[in-house]
């Protein structure tokens, strides 16, 4: 599937989560970010959710100085053409599908934090570009959903 035939569009985000710890902070304080994205079902045939969670830690320390957690829904125009189900009855995402969703809402979780972490201690922890292709599936889930797909760090 070639990114050009996909035709979507971003149907609604929500912040689910947004936490900023009180912590001490210098001028260039370098920030490390673990970044989860995961796939989620969806009631909706044409509608696919996507969840990105980022923790923010001062580098070279190990406690999280902030979290935050948003759900991003993307409306996929023709979707039944694209997507297929499986034998249970689940759809079946393309990778270059699922890739591009991440990508995208890893791109808009970037802005979100600038907009949210505005005026903060953590103002200057931008969340750098991210490639796909360099994320490694992990066991689990982002939010501790039963039974859902893994997600990816």
């Amino acid at each position: 599937m070639n990114k050009d035939d996909i035709n979507i569009r971003l149907d609604g985000l929500n912040i689910l989560e947004k936490v900023l710890l009180p912590s001490t902070y210098q001028e260039g304080q370098e920030f490390i970010f673990d970044i989860k994205s995961q796939l989620l079902p969806t009631p909706k045939v044409d509608i696919v959710a996507t969840v990105v969670s980022v923790s923010i830690r001062k580098a070279n320390e190990e406690k999280i100085i902030a979290r935050i957690i948003c759900e991003f829904g993307f409306e996929i125009k023709e979707s039944k053409s694209i997507l297929e189900k499986d034998v249970d009855g689940k759809m079946i995402i393309p990778v270059d599908m699922e890739n591009f969703i991440k990508t995208i809402s890893i791109s808009t979780m970037r802005g979100i934090m600038y907009s949210e972490f505005r005026g903060t201690p953590i103002h200057n922890a931008t969340l750098p570009i991210i490639i796909m292709d360099s994320m490694k599936p992990i066991p689990g889930n982002v939010l501790g959903v039963e039974n859902a797909p893994p997600i990816v760090e």
